[in-house]
């Protein structure tokens, strides 16, 4: 029975398109980091080799926080499906073993939540193959390092994540409490980041690492660069050994009071309105529900109404979804954690929080997650009546077809623009908790919600048009990526440099404080 819920677990993922929307996440991240010195993750030396085994853990060590966040979206899901679909009355009633049941879930949850990691090796692997990049750069192929930073970091890490959210999500039954759950996790760790950094005592310093960064920060403080180029941690380090066996055990514990205090019992629960209405779930079949009297109107004020009534929907069932917060979440621990770290400029320097900083960091921590919004969910919410086979009934209804489409290019501006204004408010509260009070709200404005979304809002007009035109929702996204790519490196190719001809180009520019952005336009 194991094997069963197991095996459905991995099918249900692989044939979604999730699972590899991360996976080309975590490629692209370190495609860029191998590919450039400008993207650094973790701390990497320019003279080593950009592929050493120091490098490689590196990567698995600082990605953490993402594999957090996927694990989050994978394993929530595994647990509290039934619940959100209402199909537990009907499996819960079934002769199945309750450990098979949620060892399945787990673990067919956990195994798909290591694919996206597996895109860090990936995109090492793959990076010297890249015609852009420099071969003498790279060494050669460290097979030990890669497999040793999966043992070490992804596995662990992944557990115990998954244990911490899917105890969560299965006793509360609620994805909602699940996502708190997370918030929650994210501040001790952030907390607890903070307490560690000022320990004196380095043992325990490291014991308290839940991500095992701390112990790899330590352990190889002192390698010189042959040595990263190298050498590699592996459990034969007795303090990582120590600090996985102990964070590993926490997750199998949490899971495991789990199983124990699991039941198939349905609670009893009563929705606000029949509460209101002081009826129970067995009488609400009987309640009389009297129709309302409506007069029918099909002028220019009704199809705002409609196009308003459309654009709640959509707005709705776009923001609650989970994979939708857990990227938006990501993309916000994120940019906070790389503006945390402007103040610091290494050998002891610290420079000010100003604003043109601030924007450039949004903005390179944002463009990344931004695209994925506008990939995915633009699909989504174009085949969402498709999908569900309600096309055919939702084009006979009496409103004209710009209404719906009109809705759905309005809530994916929207989306994007409250994300940038929540990360411009990232930036306004960190340039604060740095004592400086010259915030610039006329430059957030003008870089941020003129130049930025400007080009956002062109990227979503052609992916809208690309899955309106293409006869699949996933020949869509490959027409989309096929075409930012081309648009990005093909004008090039053939010698055309004119931002007329590059969609959703714009020239370069540099803002000075001294005399704006006027005698570095381009």
């Amino acid at each position: 029975m194991f094997k069963t819920f197991f095996a459905f677990e991995l099918r249900y993922w692989l044939r979604g398109v999730m699972v590899f929307l991360f996976l080309f996440l975590f490629i692209a991240m370190v495609v860029g980091a191998m590919s450039t010195d400008d993207i650094v993750i973790g701390n990497v030396l320019e003279n080593t080799q950009r592929n050493a085994p120091y490098n490689i853990q590196s990567f698995y060590s600082i990605l953490a926080i993402l594999t957090y966040l996927t694990t989050t979206a994978f394993v929530n899901d595994a647990a509290s499906r039934d619940f959100a679909y209402k199909s537990s009355q009907i499996i819960f009633t079934k002769p199945i073993n309750k450990f098979s049941f949620l060892m399945g879930r787990f673990w067919g949850a956990v195994t798909i939540a290591l694919i996206p990691m597996l895109g860090v090796s990936i995109g090492i692997l793959a990076a010297p193959y890249l015609p852009w990049n420099d071969a003498d750069r790279f060494g050669p192929v460290s097979w030990s390092a890669h497999f040793w930073s999966i043992v070490l970091f992804a596995i662990p890490n992944t557990i115990f994540v998954a244990g911490f959210i899917f105890g969560i999500a299965v006793w509360l039954r609620s994805t909602f409490a699940s996502f708190i759950g997370i918030i929650g996790l994210l501040m001790f760790i952030g907390f607890s980041s903070s307490i560690i950094g000022d320990l004196d005592n380095e043992f325990l310093a490291q014991l308290l690492d839940p991500f095992g960064r701390g112990v790899f920060d330590t352990q190889t403080k002192y390698w010189t660069v042959a040595d990263r180029n190298t050498m590699s941690l592996t459990f034969a380090t007795p303090m990582m050994l120590l600090n996985r066996a102990v964070w590993m055990s926490v997750g199998l514990g949490i899971l495991a009071i789990t199983c124990l205090r699991f039941s198939f019992a349905e609670r009893k629960t009563k929705s606000k309105k029949q509460e209101k209405l002081g009826l129970s779930a067995s009488d609400t079949s009987a309640a009389a529900v009297e129709l309302p009297k409506v007069n029918f109107s099909h002028g220019f004020s009704s199809q705002l109404a409609q196009l308003w009534s459309q654009f709640k929907i959509d707005l709705v069932s776009t923001v609650k979804s989970p994979v939708f917060l857990v990227v938006i979440f990501a993309a916000m621990v994120d940019t906070f954690m790389s503006l945390r770290s402007v103040a610091t400029e290494g050998f002891g320097l610290s420079a000010l929080p100003v604003t043109y900083t601030m924007i450039d960091v949004i903005r390179g921590g944002l463009y990344l997650y931004l695209m994925i919004v506008v990939v995915f969910y633009t699909g989504v919410l174009v085949w969402k009546e498709r999908e569900s086979k309600l096309d055919e009934i939702y084009d006979a209804l009496p409103h004209p077809t710009w209404i719906s489409y009109t809705a759905k290019l309005l809530v994916m501006l929207c989306i994007i623009l409250s994300v940038l204004f929540v990360n411009m408010l990232m930036g306004v509260t960190n340039q604060a908790m740095a004592g400086y009070d010259r915030f610039q709200f006329g430059l957030y404005f003008t870089e941020l919600f003129l130049i930025t979304f400007s080009a956002m809002a062109c990227l979503t007009v052609l992916a809208l048009f690309l899955h309106v035109v293409s006869p699949n929702k996933y020949v869509g996204y490959l027409l989309f990526v096929v075409i930012v790519i081309a648009n990005l490196f093909a004008w090039g190719a053939v010698g055309v440099q004119s931002n007329l001809l590059q969609f959703a180009s714009y020239p370069s520019y540099r803002y000075s404080d001294l005399t704006g952005f006027a005698p570095y336009k381009s």
